[in-house]
């Protein structure tokens, strides 16, 4: 990582969710998370979206929730539900959530979010000790617009990619450069653009503007909507990556409408991408394939990355249900293949 990165090192989370105490130690650039089904990958993805002002890290919960639908309808004073209770004793209710991280420019946060009975209140401390506490009802309804550096394995198509494409288009060179990085995938892309409704008699407020995609010798345009699953996966992770530029980006099974034998320039693109970008990732994935590209391509196409590169294994102890974090660098993660170890536990 480059002298102006402030990437997580470490970090520490205690009663969140299903977590009484979890930490993970040398954190690289580029982390792949991988474990067994439930044993708290996403909920590790979750956590990270800690940040201050309280009100915003509240929105990232709020959003990062709903995606999982688990209510029809969710509202705010859900998310202290959802967050604070832990896995050993189900009715055991943590009214403070702590986060503690160290970042690669050797600074250092904690972060406590409380919880009161009697209303819906939040206080936010860092250091040196300096607080803040509000109502989480202070600040305007959740924004599902609002950023969030979260991609849930199931998000294709949505009319967030317009907002996402509206602001990166504002960038000439940054354009240019983002449909060069489709290319991997969709060799004969040209140009994408975000079409603007007709009005029908003066009135256009039913109809939303749509990604448009122009291929080379063909004259017709269509739809980004209407091209498969790989193409929207890497748009929306590409675009993400792009507008996150300096932080970090959490996407969860980021195997997910991609097709075995693309995974080769997929992870290309989407590393190089978020290194020229000096983007952290952390990444989860269960797919054999797809582990077994990653460390393809960073041994023949971006060797230079290798430094940067995290295999963390995530492992729950059966008889405590305690989750601990196993951090291997490239080299232990590349000999554990070679050898014939399953990482993913």
């Amino acid at each position: 990582m480059g002298d102006t990165s402030k990437h997580l090192t470490y970090f520490k989370v205690e009663n969140f969710k299903r977590f009484e105490s979890f930490e993970m130690r040398d954190l690289g650039q580029f982390n792949l998370i991988v474990g067994d089904n439930n044993v708290g990958k996403t909920s590790v993805l979750e956590a990270l979206l800690v940040c201050e002002p309280a009100w915003v890290f509240v929105n990232r919960l709020f959003v990062a929730l709903s995606y999982r639908k688990i209510k029809k309808q969710f509202a705010y004073g859900d998310v202290e539900f959802y967050l604070n209770k832990t896995s050993s004793d189900n009715n055991k209710i943590q009214n403070k959530i702590s986060f503690d991280s160290h970042f690669s420019d050797a600074t250092k946060q904690t972060i406590f979010l409380e919880f009161e009975n009697d209303k819906r209140y939040i206080a936010v401390r860092g250091i040196p000790n300096d607080s803040t506490g509000y109502s989480m009802h202070d600040r305007v309804s959740v924004n599902t617009f609002f950023n969030t550096p979260f991609i849930p394995f199931f998000k294709g198509h949505d009319q967030d990619l317009n907002q996402f494409y509206s602001q990166l288009q504002k960038n000439r060179s940054q354009k240019k450069n983002f449909i060069k990085c489709l290319n991997t995938i969709v060799p004969d892309l040209e140009d994408i653009e975000l079409s603007i409704p007709a009005s029908f008699n003066g009135y256009n407020d039913t109809i939303e503007p749509a990604l448009i995609v122009s291929q080379k010798n063909i004259d017709s345009t269509l739809p980004l909507a209407m091209f498969g699953d790989g193409i929207l996966k890497l748009f929306r992770l590409l675009a993400e990556i792009v507008l996150n530029n300096g932080t970090r980006l959490m996407i969860d099974e980021i195997d997910t409408g991609i097709y075995f034998n693309r995974f080769r320039g997929f992870w290309k693109v989407i590393l190089q991408t978020a290194k020229d970008n000096d983007v952290q990732l952390f990444m989860t994935t269960h797919n054999e394939e797809c582990i077994k590209y990653f460390k393809e391509v960073l041994e023949m196409d971006l060797p230079d990355l290798q430094k940067d590169v995290r295999s963390i294994t995530l492992v729950e102890n059966k008889k405590t249900k305690l989750v601990t974090a196993h951090t291997y660098n490239f080299e232990q993660f590349e000999h554990a293949l070679a050898v014939g170890n399953e990482v993913r536990a």
